[in-house]
């Protein structure tokens, strides 16, 4: 158990090393193809894991606060590791070396230098890692949320050719929501919910750097970071007693940022906007993010012992229409089942792809492992690449 945690925390800290050559970015696009292409959000497991039903979080849509109950998340902690299969394909024996206790340097070697040739050509992620302390108090919901990831781009094959982007992301959250009618029939929420985020991109680093280099960790520098206030809005109707619930929300309002360029690691922790000097040579950058509009309708049938829950959601219905893409990479359709709120389990098609998930504990206290594919392509199927994520939570709340 040692080794294994050993082995991951020397994979984290490999791609937090400092490249030699500069890096200058004059404008967004130097540097946003290694960048989300959304503001940051805190991690949920229905949202990020790509199986969702929108009233499954607290986070998804901010109409759901309007219940009033008190949920307590403590501190819960996410690890996804991306491209899971080639890995297992490639160094599968390192692999079950590490699980069983028995694994020496090489094993660790030889599955970090797989890891960094799984990326290969175009868009892709090493992994990431989240954590969070979120709690709803009422009507009212506030969150501390962050998030390490590492994506990539390779212009070709080989270690040589793949850039990492290590980033960090970090929001505060404050979210509310209210009833605003209801009956035996019907039920209308609404609700919002606005975070300060902010994100740092670090200097970008050759897989055959961090290859080279895992014995000899330096810190990186920052070259670009900002913030943004994005504000997500939600409506939910409820019939039958709120056992089937129409929601829309619009996401991600006001979700561009604004980012200063550094030169110089004494330059990122001015992080002053009222100095001239610091103004005048690193202009901010604003970079926008889009604003999604997202629906969905959600079937949670009253049944002791095994609760069910049946989702289907179509998100980001502009991006759909301007960038003229297939309906089914829109689509998420989710079918999933608490038996005695001790074992979960998912499975869904979300944006074209099987997702599979599961989660084991009493209550909001479990330990849940999901599996399924993010398209980093430009169309469906382009370059799918799998997810292994792991996630452990623990908390409380009112029934």
């Amino acid at each position: 158990m040692k080794k294994t945690c050993l082995f991951i925390i020397v994979l984290l800290c490999s791609v937090f090393v400092i490249c030699a050559e500069s890096f200058n970015p004059d404008s967004a696009s130097d540097w946003n193809i290694l960048a989300e292409k959304i503001s940051f959000a805190p991690y949920s497991p229905t949202i990020h894991d790509r199986t969702t039903g929108l009233t499954y979080t607290m986070w998804g849509n901010p109409a759901g606060l309007a219940d009033g109950k008190l949920k307590i998340q403590t501190p819960s902690i996410s690890f996804s590791d991306f491209n899971y299969a080639a890995l297992l394909k490639k160094a599968g024996s390192d692999v079950s070396a590490v699980l069983r206790g028995d694994a020496n340097n090489a094993n660790y070697v030889n599955i970090l230098r797989v890891l960094l040739e799984n990326l290969g050509m175009g868009y892709n992620s090493l992994g990431t890692v989240d954590v969070g302390l979120d709690a709803q108090i009422f009507n009212f919901a506030v969150g501390v949320d962050a998030k390490f990831s590492a994506s990539t781009y390779g212009v070709s094959a080989g270690l040589s050719n793949v850039q990492l982007s290590p980033q960090l992301d970090w929001a505060v959250s404050v979210g509310y929501g209210r009833r605003i009618f209801e009956n035996d029939v019907l039920s209308l929420d609404l609700g919002a919910m606005v975070r300060f985020a902010y994100r740092g991109i670090f200097h970008p680093l050759s897989g055959q750097y961090v290859f080279d280099h895992r014995d000899d960790f330096k810190l990186p520098q920052i070259v670009i970071s900002g913030f943004t206030v994005p504000i997500d809005a939600g409506v939910s109707v409820g019939f039958l007693e709120n056992t089937l619930k129409a929601e829309l929300t619009v996401n991600n309002i006001n979700g561009a940022y604004h980012m200063n360029k550094y030169d110089s690691i004494s330059d990122a922790l001015k992080m002053r906007d009222y100095d001239s000097r610091f103004r005048d040579r690193n202009g901010r950058i604003k970079v926008s993010t889009p604003c999604l509009l997202n629906t969905g309708v959600v079937w949670t049938p009253r049944v002791k012992v095994v609760s069910p829950m049946v989702a289907l959601d179509l998100y980001d219905i502009i991006g759909m229409f301007k960038d003229k893409e297939l309906f089914v990479q829109h689509l998420g359709i989710l079918g999933a089942v608490s038996v005695a709120s001790i074992l979960d389990l998912r499975v869904g098609i979300d944006r074209g792809y099987l997702q599979l998930g599961a989660g084991i504990g009493y209550n909001t206290n479990k330990i849940e492992i999901s599996y399924g594919f993010n398209e980093f392509g430009k169309r469906l199927a382009d370059k799918p690449v799998d997810r292994l994520t792991i996630r452990c939570r623990f908390g409380w709340y009112t029934k």
